[in-house]
């Protein structure tokens, strides 16, 4: 008896004998994983994605050299304040927020400054 790949988008049967085998390849296993997160978990899949693209501005501004920027000029550039993490306080008293290894620290109104989280070893 042939069964179908598992993921809504292939549908193609699948090859062999396995009768534990649901997906045609690892593509198809995680295109099903990805389309079963956006419906399960749609908002966190949102987050997470725009988690990752904070991440990626705040790397970009320090491979630039950028330490010191203000909240709209982030804004600007695409970054989201409503997808952080849980927001703790620095040794100064500071908001901050990380993201990755890096920290955003919130320190007035209107600035913030960038810095890398320091690990144990250094």
């Amino acid at each position: 008896m042939a069964t179908t790949c598992a993921n809504p988008k292939c549908n193609l049967a699948l090859k062999g004998t396995n009768p534990k085998k649901r997906f045609c390849n690892v593509s198809c296993k995680n295109i099903a994983a990805y389309l079963y997160r956006l419906e399960k978990y749609d908002w966190e899949e949102k987050m997470q994605k725009k988690r990752r693209k904070n991440m990626q501005i705040l790397e970009y501004l320090i491979s630039l050299g950028f330490l010191k920027i203000t909240k709209n000029e982030l804004q600007k550039m695409g970054f989201d304040f409503t997808a952080s993490y849980i927001a703790h306080k620095d040794k100064l008293g500071r908001k901050a927020v990380r993201f990755g290894n890096i920290y955003l620290v919130i320190v007035t109104e209107t600035d913030c400054e960038i810095e890398l989280v320091k690990t144990e070893t250094e």
